[in-house]
């Protein structure tokens, strides 16, 4: 539930000594679903922390020059002293933007497209790669359903999993507390990587920044919805390819060769077929398109065990889509005596 991530928000930014002087029971947040952004935003702005770390505007912002130069500064102030802005000057004809500033003894440029009065995802580029190179914190993306714009300055070592869990908390379909655990795993693992601020904010979902925090070691397919079982040859170039995607995950521990999905006339729906340390393998899926998750998962899981020496773990996402990961076997039966204990 939402309340459980805002518990690990709160958590992580009193750890980091961000919530000075608040007490164990406002950390703990409420037992009810709350808004993530109005539980965090309370807490920074109370008078019992440091609310210069947080950031709410509009994003539909900019109408002249200087609203650029007031959000520059905005972002400027919510670093608490760490960017000292100086000398700001901004130039923008309605297309195209330039922006120039003195940070310590460098003088920053910025040009960038700036095509409508809504703040472009080129300025949080810029933005997101100034305090990934030059300051110890970064700007994380607080989702929100309107138009305005909320982001939070945190220390590096929080940054990726509060980003994580922002991503989380806009979802209430997904299983929040088996991803969770799966993202403790996997930063225990060293296998997460740092999703640019501007990715947190423009054109992002979470199979897509699933994967970006995860490159290499997730794939999200549509593997049993109606659709993608018709697509492409009736499946089977799909089929075909999410083989070769998941043997990949393995990091050349399963090297399929002579891959080939096809539709069975005397037995109606699709067979997967490959050769495998000289020995070949038959997978077939049901036609059913409610039947198919279930039967290539079962299959999935009957291989890994018997030929492999880690397991995959299938996250189910939104819209139709699953996360395959490919893990070490005792990470993934942790994971899954997790998820039965619920």
């Amino acid at each position: 539930m939402p309340s459980q991530i805002v518990h690990r928000v709160l958590e992580l930014l009193s750890n980091a000594n961000l919530l000075t002087e608040v007490t164990e029971e406002e950390i703990q947040g409420p037992e009810e679903d709350t808004s993530l952004i109005s539980e965090v935003g309370s807490l920074l702005y109370s008078e019992h922390s440091d609310l210069r770390r947080f950031l709410y505007y509009d994003a539909e912002y900019l109408y002249e020059e200087d609203d650029l130069i007031r959000l520059l500064n905005e972002f400027a102030e919510a670093t608490d002293g760490e960017w000292p802005l100086q000398n700001a000057q901004a130039d923008w004809d309605g297309l195209q933007a330039n922006v120039a500033f003195d940070f310590y003894d460098q003088h920053i440029s910025w040009t960038f497209q700036q095509e409508s009065d809504w703040v472009s995802c080129e300025f949080y580029e810029r933005i997101g790669a100034l305090a990934q190179q030059h300051l110890p914190g970064v700007f994380v993306n607080l989702p929100t359903s309107d138009q305005c714009a909320c982001h939070l300055y945190l220390p590096k070592e929080i940054a990726t999993e509060v980003a994580f869990l922002a991503m989380l908390n806009e979802e209430p379909e997904l299983d929040h507390p088996l991803l969770m655990h799966v993202f403790a795993e996997v930063q225990r693992l060293g296998w997460l990587v740092d999703v640019p601020f501007a990715r947190q904010i423009c054109g992002a979902s979470s199979p897509s920044l699933l994967e970006a925090w995860l490159p290499g070691h997730v794939m999200v397919r549509s593997l049993w919805t109606e659709n993608s079982l018709l697509a492409s040859r009736n499946g089977s170039d799909y089929y075909e390819g999410a083989i070769r995607d998941l043997a990949q995950l393995t990091r050349g521990e399963w090297n399929p060769q002579q891959v080939w999905c096809t539709n069975d006339e005397e037995k109606p729906g699709i067979s997967i077929a490959f050769d495998f340390r000289n020995e070949h393998f038959t997978w077939h899926l049901a036609p059913a398109a409610s039947q198919v998750p279930e039967t290539f998962s079962a299959h999935l899981t009957l291989f890994a065990k018997d030929f492999l020496s880690g397991d995959f773990v299938e996250v189910r996402m939104n819209q139709g889509e699953s996360a395959y990961l490919y893990l070490p076997r005792a990470t993934a039966k942790a994971l899954q005596r997790s998820s039965s204990e619920r």
